[in-house]
């Protein structure tokens, strides 16, 4: 398989390991090489607390733009369209499909 330049390819060997990416539960939790969930929660977001479960929901009264994000974010999205030109945001596609050239140098693509 011939990979683009802008693309970088995970394959299930960079799951849960040094230098890799984080593995995640049946509910999108992180969790240690061992399965047990990763100590550690996001405090607020915009003023958002987490729930019970530690799950933050956004809405547009609390979401910040993609404007207003930080330099440096990493953002994922399940579709192949990235949903900001900006190219100091690193976007991880996860839906399985190739986003071609819509990925930007950096970017990463985690296939099924």
């Amino acid at each position: 398989m011939t990979q683009p330049a802008n693309q970088r390819l995970l394959t299930e060997s960079r799951r849960g390991v040094a230098n890799g990416v984080a593995a995640l539960d049946s509910a999108g939790k992180v969790i240690d090489s061992t399965g047990k969930p990763v100590a550690g929660s996001v405090q607020s977001v915009n003023g958002a607390l987490p729930d019970a479960s530690g799950n933050i929901s956004l809405t547009t009264g609390n979401s910040p733009t993609l404007a207003t994000l930080p330099a440096g974010i990493v953002l994922a999205t399940s579709t192949s369209t990235r949903p900001t030109s900006r190219p100091d945001v690193t976007v991880i596609f996860t839906g399985g499909t190739d986003p071609g050239a819509a990925a930007l140098d950096g970017d990463l693509w985690l296939t099924q």
